[in-house]
């Protein structure tokens, strides 16, 4: 905190300009000094006055900075004051350790782009974050593009006409990622508060090189975004878009279950076929609107918002990948639920009589769009840019644009029923057809599996949500061999409770996992070396070695439910013990050669080293926490 400290004639006036205020300023004038004397002493009187209503302001705009890991964050703004109906530039600052590094808003091939979640006075809304240009670095053959050093992300925020009091408090929850060689994820919650008053506001001078340097070197917008945005053209590119969107590979899986939809048709009443085409664009158009009023919520809370943004939350990744491995089951006759091609949400299809199955139509144009959500088409981008800045009403026109585009084709097959004629009449051969029809929500199931491990602890996040893939499975095996129509009631009733216990374990095992796996980053293991090992020992530090690989379940089973336990992670600080993990998951002489000194040739192996113990002590297979505490406390210093 700035201190300023004025010493008049012996006699001590300590000022703190980030917390007094100037009526506080308190000069002390002995009335028994000579005039001269007490005339020096009221101008240095008014001299601190006036310094401290020069940096009072800036005192009072000040925030303060908090340190989270290897990083320095801070809300600042550009002015010393926010004025009612002017915008107000703010920004995050990020101050890095050296070599760490967070990341742009197109990270590249590894990394989470930084987010600022606002928490904003009734009137004020925040605008996107000013992306200032980052720099390219490859690390292990991945590009990333990342901030070093100090830097703000300026974000502009609209201002009411009119405020209710003298100060402004702006919160935000700032979100990051933070890498060395090694990442670990940050968030802090953060406020700054600004006096409230008529304009013009000063510059804080504090930021102004910070802010210049960041606005300048944000990359300019394309030529397409610098013409004139009228809405005909963006309505344009909306349903230009949607119409390709088609042709992209996210939407490949279920563009099969449309085209089987097609084939089964095929000769079936004109007027039926049109409905079913209907039907499907309905559902497309009825999550578009959906999509659209999420966005709307969530940017009116001042989110940093994307298409494809609910591709950036693990648990919709998890739940979509399930959802297709249910789908592509059902298409290879694992089960059937209903009695058409699929149903979802646990609703049934309406039976072909009637209303003609018209409930799977529509759920699978609803199932189409949220598939095509993590795909971008040639157009969309200049379209959704700009719905996302664009008020209410004409961002739900662009994306009902989009919805159409993506829907006109199957409308326009359903309608004109003799471009079917290609296709043969049904028959036998549709079961296999319709089996083949699987293998791409598969194919869909395994790249969202791999987008979860990205997000959530690499490859054990992924062994995760297979797991609950192979219990998705077993339900859906178990409803498909008792749950038909023809098994008696009671057996029926019995095979739908395991499949429902099943399927809540198959959502449960994914959605849980980053809490199950957060325990493992606590501890700071170190890869095994024998030089690394006797280094240790010559220090007098009490060593851990875990004999492991990660296709030894029971290793897994003990790193889960031992190591990671708070009875060993106490023990390890209160005896200073190093970790060190050697892994066998590949063939390593160096392992290799240091379990055949314990007489092993299998893992797990745990081995304490101490300089209380002449032998190293090593603990069975079956570990316990108190196990591991008790041989820590056995081969420490007292």
């Amino acid at each position: 905190m700035l201190k300023l400290q004025r010493q008049l004639d012996g006699v001590q006036i300590p000022t703190e300009a980030s917390s007094t205020t100037h009526s506080q300023a308190l000069l002390t004038i002995d009335n028994r000094q000579s005039p001269r004397m007490r005339r020096t002493r009221c101008f240095r009187g008014v001299s601190l006055i006036a310094l401290l209503l020069l940096f009072g302001p800036v005192a009072l705009a000040h925030a303060q900075a908090k340190r989270v890991g290897h990083v320095e964050v801070e809300l600042i703004a550009q002015t010393q004051a926010v004025v009612p109906g002017q915008p107000l530039r703010v920004g995050l600052r990020i101050k890095h350790d050296p070599h760490w590094h967070t990341y742009t808003q197109d990270p590249g091939d590894s990394g989470m782009p930084t987010e600022l979640r606002w928490k904003l006075p009734v009137g004020f809304a925040a605008g996107s974050i000013l992306w200032p240009k980052a720099q390219r670095i490859v690390l292990g053959g991945l590009v990333n593009n990342v901030y070093e050093g100090e830097i703000v992300l300026p974000v502009d925020i609209q201002t009411p006409a009119k405020i209710e009091g003298d100060k402004v408090t702006l919160a935000a929850e700032a979100v990051w990622l933070m890498c060395r060689e090694e990442c670990v994820p940050g968030s802090a919650e953060l406020s700054l508060t600004l006096p409230a008053g008529p304009g013009p506001a000063a510059s804080d001078a504090r930021w102004a090189a910070l802010f210049a340097a960041a606005v300048a070197s944000v990359p300019q917008v394309s030529p397409i975004a610098e013409q004139p945005r009228s809405l005909g053209l963006m309505l344009l590119y909306a349903l230009l878009g949607g119409a390709m969107l088609n042709l992209m590979p996210c939407v490949f899986p279920v563009l099969s279950i449309k085209i089987l939809g097609f084939v089964q048709q095929a000769g079936e009443d004109r007027r039926k076929i049109l409905q079913h085409g209907l039907a499907f664009a309905a559902g497309v158009l009825i999550s578009f609107w959906l999509l659209t009023a999420v966005l709307l919520a969530l940017r009116g809370g001042g989110e940093q918002l994307g298409w494809g943004f609910q591709l950036q939350r693990p648990g919709f990744v998890a739940v979509m990948a399930l959802l297709l491995m249910a789908v592509g089951l059902n298409l290879a006759g694992v089960f059937e639920f209903g009695a058409g091609l699929m149903t979802l949400a646990g609703k049934a299809q309406v039976a072909a009589e009637g209303k003609g199955g018209l409930t799977a139509s529509l759920l699978s144009g609803v199932l189409a769009t949220v598939i095509a959500t993590p795909c971008t088409a040639p157009l969309m981008g200049p379209a959704v840019g700009a719905a996302l800045t664009l008020p209410i009403a004409q961002t739900l026109l662009i994306f009902t644009a989009l919805g159409v585009g993506m829907a006109m084709p199957y409308v326009l097959l359903s309608a004109f029923p003799a471009w079917l004629n290609v296709l043969p009449r049904p028959g036998a051969w549709m079961v296999t057809f319709r089996q083949l029809m699987s293998f791409p929500m598969f194919a869909a199931a395994i790249w969202l599996a791999w987008v979860f491990g990205q997000q959530v602890a690499g490859i054990h996040g992924m062994m995760l949500l297979l797991i609950g893939m192979l219990l998705l499975s077993m339900a859906a095996w178990v409803l498909g061999k008792w749950g038909q129509p023809h098994r008696k009631p009671g057996v029926r009733r019995s095979a739908t409770v395991v499949a429902l216990l099943l399927l809540l374990l198959a959502v449960a095992t994914p959605l849980n996992a980053a809490r199950w796996l957060a325990s493992d980053q606590t501890l700071a293991w170190q890869s095994y070396t024998e030089g690394e090992l006797d280094l240790l020992r010559k220090q007098g530090r009490t060593v851990l070695v875990d004999f492991t690989a990660d296709w030894c379940l029971t290793c897994k089973f003990n790193e889960h439910t031992v190591l990671a336990t708070d009875t060993v992670k106490q023990a390890v600080a209160k005896h200073k013990v190093a970790l060190l993990k050697a892994d066998w998951t590949s063939r390593d002489e160096t392992v290799t050669a240091a379990l055949a000194r314990f007489g092993r040739n299998s893992v797990p192996l745990y081995v304490v080293y101490g300089v209380r113990v002449n032998d190293p002590i090593v603990l069975p297979t079956v570990i316990t926490p108190t196990m591991i505490a008790d041989a820590l406390a056995q081969a420490s210093p007292p």
